[in-house]
């Protein structure tokens, strides 16, 4: 054999050092081991241990162990109670702007209806003042347009607004009498008194 075939003293062959590696891994696996059975366990989170005082005092109760024979104290579970439903605040806020627009709807149509009535009566009263006619709804400036200036008013007497009762003595026809009844400078009716036919004195029969 020569001097390049010859192992070196003190080192394992090619052969021998797999062999070598395996059994110190082995060997550090198995010392590794024991130290960790040697490590006591570690308390799990959330555990609660009752540890005895020596000098007979109240217990303490800890999240570590007393000693090794230590065991958790049993957890209590706290009630629960049902929370109610979270609100649908995007349903609640849909349901708000309907009845917002129902109610806008509700008073424009209530505003439209005012606004033809009252175009309608403007519409009458205008034409019954052309028609020398006296109408419910016309103003006491309306009513002098129409007939004139009254021969006398009458002011009355009531609860609310101011009353008045205004006469025209003669018809069209210069005949019989008018009147027309105003509230608040506003006429609520009107009426005509016909001519009282003359009393016929009583026939008396001459002596024979």
């Amino acid at each position: 054999m020569n001097a390049a075939e010859t192992p070196r003293r003190g080192h394992c062959s090619d052969f021998e050092a797999p062999v070598y590696r395996n059994r110190w891994r082995s060997l550090a696996l198995a010392l590794t081991g024991s130290l960790l059975a040697l490590v006591p366990a570690a308390p799990t989170a959330g555990e609660i241990y009752r540890c005895a005082r020596q000098d007979g005092g109240a217990p303490l109760y800890t999240d570590t162990r007393c000693d090794a024979q230590a065991q958790p104290v049993p957890s209590r579970t706290p009630p629960t109670i049902a929370a109610n439903p979270a609100p649908d605040l995007a349903a609640r806020h849909d349901q708000r702007l309907q009845r917002e627009h129902e109610r806008r709807q509700a008073l424009d149509a209530r505003w439209l209806a005012e606004h033809h009535r009252a175009a309608a009566l403007d519409q009458r009263i205008r034409q019954a003042v052309v028609e020398g006619r006296v109408v419910a709804g016309m103003s006491a400036a309306q009513v002098r347009q129409a007939w004139g200036a009254p021969d006398q008013v009458i002011p009355q007497v009531g609860d609310g607004a101011p009353r008045e009762r205004w006469v025209y003595r003669g018809d069209r026809d210069g005949t019989g009498t008018r009147s027309v009844q105003l509230e608040g400078n506003r006429v609520v009716g009107s009426g005509r008194r016909a001519p009282e036919a003359p009393s016929t004195p009583p026939r008396t029969t001459p002596p024979r």
